[in-house]
């Protein structure tokens, strides 16, 4: 009898709510519940009874989550499909805690794909007191525009501090490829 409470409380709902973890390796991670997403890592388990493991976030390519709130999946269906103003529509509704730094995101570059750089940069500026997974994805963005805008200095800003964070070493070296880059443009050879 145990057994059968057990599968149905906890087998059958890990089933059900089963996300999926896409690393920049080409390999997934399948069939868990993502537990929380931080700029270190990424927290998950495989059912409500299993301990937790982690991924480091620089790792991780993309999380698709199984059961996400209807404005979200509607707003990332419409950018996927480049209907852009649209999806920013259903973006700005969603409410969940969880998935707002993912609206703020993808709206983020919804504008910047558009061609309305000054909202892109509002949106990617969520990211600048985050310690959400995308942060790192999104300030690389906003430091992209500043590039664009030859607003060299506020891009140097964006990598010095991205570089304090002491992340991974793919998110150091994208900082440290960006901060020279920044330098040279600033006409700054010494550093």
């Amino acid at each position: 009898m145990k057994k059968i409470i057990s599968f149905i409380f906890f087998w059958i709902p890990s089933l059900l709510f089963a996300d999926t973890i896409f690393l920049r390796s080409g390999s997934k991670i399948d069939g868990v519940i993502v537990i929380d997403e931080t700029v270190k890592e990424v927290r998950y388990r495989y059912d409500s009874g299993s301990p937790i493991q982690s991924e480091p976030s620089e790792n991780v390519e993309r999380i698709e989550f199984s059961r996400p709130p209807f404005n979200y999946k509607k707003g990332w269906e419409l950018f996927q499909s480049g209907k852009y103003s649209e999806a920013i529509r259903y973006f700005s509704r969603v409410g969940t805690k969880r998935f707002i730094p993912y609206a703020k995101y993808f709206s983020g570059i919804a504008y910047q794909k558009m061609g309305m750089v000054d909202e892109a940069i509002r949106y990617f500026s969520f990211f600048e007191n985050s310690r959400h997974r995308l942060m790192p994805q999104a300030l690389f963005r906003l430091a992209e525009i500043y590039f664009e805008k030859k607003n060299y200095k506020s891009a140097e800003k964006l990598f010095q501090k991205l570089e304090a964070m002491n992340l991974g070493d793919y998110w150091r070296l994208r900082a440290a490829y960006g901060m020279g880059k920044a330098y040279f443009l600033q006409g700054k050879f010494s550093q």
